[in-house]
């Protein structure tokens, strides 16, 4: 397997060996520079890459004191020079981690969340930048959460898992009943919850690896961790979805953001 790891900045302890002793979060950027032609609607490489970069940008200039580490992980094995030589230029008060391997050599049918947590698996199996005591935010590279300082805002001790999922009929994926999904966009974890809950899923269910069958997985794990099923706060994105190439900050999907948000606010048993 080809494997490209680049590390840029130092930290001021052993992320190894020393238990979490702030309230800074590592981010984990997923992120497929080329990916397969048929796979979705935005697929040019340099399209592609142009928006990891201003996601990257992006947490970048974000408080230290929110975020600290920055693992970027590639999963079609492209050339990650670009990226290194951007980050060198503004990483600043952060440690960054850049990979790239081959890992999209799975049936496009198998769809997006298994090639993510393939992903994840392989990126937290070789950083260097976490422990199992540690929290990471889990978001899609491309994409900027714009209220993420906001949604960092609870105590990191206080979960195992905090996500957002959704329980709706008609909503999302438009099934009039068992309509039920995990946002893959965004969430966060301690690196030893991930281990319990999600490492070797995308094995285990293969093709049968999506949203829906996460939900289960995370509604299964509330007997034994606390988790957090759906964010206090909505989140807000920006950036284009890869499937569709559709801005969601923009015209109607930023009209949902904000129904999303007042129904979170009135009525947050609805899961919408």
């Amino acid at each position: 397997m080809t494997f490209e790891l680049k590390k840029i900045g130092e930290n001021n302890r052993s992320i190894k060996l020393e238990k979490k002793s702030c309230s800074s979060s590592c981010i984990l950027l997923t992120a497929t520079i080329a990916p397969p032609e048929a796979a979705v609607a935005r697929n040019d490489p340099q399209v592609r890459l142009r928006d990891y970069l201003a996601s990257l940008e992006f947490y970048l200039s974000l408080p230290k004191k929110f975020v600290d580490r920055i693992l970027f992980v590639d999963n079609s094995g492209s050339d990650i020079k670009p990226i290194e030589d951007f980050v060198r230029a503004k990483a600043a008060d952060k440690v960054v981690e850049l990979m790239s391997f081959r890992g999209n050599n799975h049936p496009v049918s198998y769809g997006k969340a298994y090639g993510e947590f393939k992903l994840m698996d392989f990126g937290l199996e070789h950083t260097s930048l976490l422990s199992d005591s540690d929290y990471f935010w889990k978001i899609t590279g491309r994409l900027k959460v714009l209220n993420l300082s906001d949604l960092m805002i609870p105590d990191v001790t206080d979960y195992d898992v905090l996500c957002d999922l959704h329980n709706l009929p008609f909503v999302g994926t438009g099934k009039i009943f068992a309509n039920r999904w995990m946002d893959l966009r965004l969430f966060s974890c301690s690196v030893k919850a991930y281990k319990k809950l999600f490492a070797g899923k995308y094995a285990q269910f293969g093709p049968r690896m999506n949203q829906g069958a996460l939900y289960e997985v995370v509604m299964g794990g509330r007997r034994r961790m606390k988790i957090l099923p759906r964010f206090p706060t909505q989140p807000v994105v920006s950036g284009f979805s890869g499937r569709h190439d559709r801005e969601y900050h923009h015209g109607i999907q930023r009209m949902k953001t904000g129904v999303r948000a007042l129904i979170r606010n009135v009525v947050p048993s609805i899961w919408i």
